[in-house]
């Protein structure tokens, strides 16, 4: 499995269809944000999305978006979507929603010119998935069509899920995930693709040929006793070179990738599973309890016992409140 994919299937994203929004030019819908990152799919219609806070917005501007196109906002910030810059915007939750056809709320607001059709959404992160994924996203980003493929796959998705909300079949929420996934995924690869220059991070070593092999062989085999010099092996690199390149384009050493990995697993193995601490440590590579547990305190800084136990009492008050 490619890091990317590994990712999206250890580290707890899931996502959730919620609303769909349509304009009639002018319009202008502001969001307040979440803690969730927010994605919108352009169904049709054209316009252009702005970070509510003066900072964020100067430093990313105001981004087009025609139809096809999807629009992320990672950190959830707030924003405005509209049909064109210096329309003044409406809350969106000052408007009360219709419910369509496929059972979604559905916002309606502008005054009657040209529509543009909307599907929103949110991708929710475990806290370990968004630590290793969130720094390295901006605050606003659009997956641009290439010509209409990447339009004709969002229908073919967007009729999928559809498909399953009305028909509520036996797995259907599990189904929905997959899509939600595979939607994120989608939206990440085009979005890498894209770029003028390398993404950061361990994502634009995904498209480095000797970065990427050596970071598929530690998701690969995380547990392995992996050394620079083996991983230059993998790489097809000499060992000083590669240890530099992956540096330099990663943010950090292949080493404490490693051991960042590990730990984002074994968190995530605390959280879910009934396993052993022993056992966590063999799966996620210490050769001891000891040595796993000072190494988990290290860097979370307590305990792998004290930590499994807060986050079970933390999805027991959860439960109670719910």
């Amino acid at each position: 499995m490619d890091p990317l994919s590994d990712f999206i299937d250890k580290a707890g994203v899931r996502g959730a269809f919620f609303a769909r929004a349509r304009g009639r030019a002018p319009w202008a819908l502001a969001t307040r944000g979440a803690d969730e990152a927010i994605f919108h799919v352009i169904i049709d219609g054209e316009g252009i999305v702005r970070l509510a806070d003066a900072e964020l917005s100067a430093a990313a501007n105001e981004l087009p978006w025609r139809r096809g196109d999807i629009v992320v906002l990672p950190h959830g910030h707030a924003h405005v979507m509209a049909s064109a810059p210096g329309v003044p915007a409406v809350a969106i939750r000052s408007i009360a929603p219709v419910i369509g056809d496929d059972g979604l709320p559905c916002v309606v607001h502008g005054e009657g010119g040209a529509l543009s059709s909307i599907l929103c959404g949110t991708f929710g992160f475990e806290a370990e998935a968004a630590e290793h994924l969130l720094p390295h996203l901006p605050p606003v980003l659009v997956a641009r069509d290439d010509g209409g493929a990447l339009a004709a796959w969002i229908d073919a998705t967007l009729r999928l899920i559809s498909d399953e909300r009305t028909l509520g079949q036996p797995g259907s929420g599990t189904v929905l995930q997959r899509l939600a996934d595979i939607l994120f995924i989608h939206v990440l690869r085009v979005w890498i693709a894209q770029r003028k220059g390398p993404a950061p991070g361990w994502l634009g070593g995904l498209s480095e040929p000797g970065v990427a092999r050596a970071l598929q062989a530690i998701h690969d085999e995380p547990r392995a006793e992996w050394t620079a010099a083996g991983l230059a092996k993998v790489a097809g690199m000499s060992r000083s070179a590669f240890y530099s390149r992956f540096t330099a384009v990663v943010g950090e050493t292949p080493g404490d990738y490693l051991a960042q990995w590990r730990m984002l697993l074994a968190r995530r193995y605390l959280r879910v599973g009934d396993e052993g601490i022993a056992s966590v440590a063999a799966q996620v590579g210490y050769a001891s309890e000891a040595a796993f547990s000072r190494a988990f305190k290290r860097r979370v800084g307590v305990s792998p016992a004290a930590w499994r136990a807060a986050q079970r009492e933390d999805a027991t008050l959860r439960v109670a409140e719910a």
